[in-house]
């Protein structure tokens, strides 16, 4: 197929959805997906016989899974014709619109649906392995904080950090949730450049306003 027949077919976001961010709200991946659908179904007039391709993010919840696509397919009344599961952690939302235009192009499918959902703090059932469990977890390195820690000290080794232009940007993303209804409500009171400074280290220099909610 060549890159010139692609190009020929238009890709159009036509509808967006989200569901409230809670801690240990007890719903599975499946209930958040579902609930996701129903708005875009809502939104768009669409039902789930008109969705014929599902993109869907790699769960934790759902980990050992092989099947993902297919149970959320079914759990949602959807029969594509074109389905995957990516595995890019939190690139996962915006490689999947990539991919899923790629395979709009392609012809695999005229209308998909494209689904982030995860419950990990209902049941997480990850289980990484490789380096991991070989060469992190000896040494009392406990996920990305650990390794970016590890990152933004070989940087400050070679350039200067300014701790308080990191602090602005958590400042603003802040600030960003507290204009969002969804967002998680202990998170959606503002905080200063100071209070960055005063939050407690986590992985040097990393600070524990410098991590992203789980």
């Amino acid at each position: 197929m060549s890159k010139n027949f692609l190009a020929q077919r238009d890709v159009a976001i036509v509808a967006y959805g989200e569901t409230k961010i809670e801690r240990a709200s007890g719903k599975t991946a499946y209930e958040l997906a579902a609930a996701v659908a129903a708005e875009l179904f809502r939104k768009t007039g669409l039902e789930p016989k008109d969705i014929d391709g599902l993109m869907l993010g790699k769960s934790l919840s759902e980990a050992p899974n092989t099947f993902y696509s297919i149970f959320m397919a079914d759990y949602l009344g959807i029969t594509p014709r074109w389905s995957q599961v990516s595995d890019l952690g939190g690139a996962s939302a915006c490689g999947n619109v990539a991919r899923a235009a790629l395979a709009l192009q392609a012809g695999l499918c005229e209308t998909v649906m494209l689904l982030a959902a995860d419950a990990p703090s209902t049941v997480n059932r990850s289980d990484y392995g490789c380096y991991r469990a070989e060469f992190w977890h000896p040494v009392g390195i406990q996920g990305p904080p650990g390794a970016f820690g590890l990152l933004m000290q070989r940087y400050m080794a070679q350039h200067e950090l300014d701790f308080r232009g990191l602090g602005a940007l958590a400042v603003a993303q802040r600030k960003g949730a507290a204009l969002n209804d969804n967002a998680y409500e202990r998170f959606r009171k503002p905080i200063t450049v100071e209070d960055y400074l005063s939050s407690r280290v986590v992985s040097t220099p990393l600070r524990l306003l410098d991590s992203v909610m789980f």
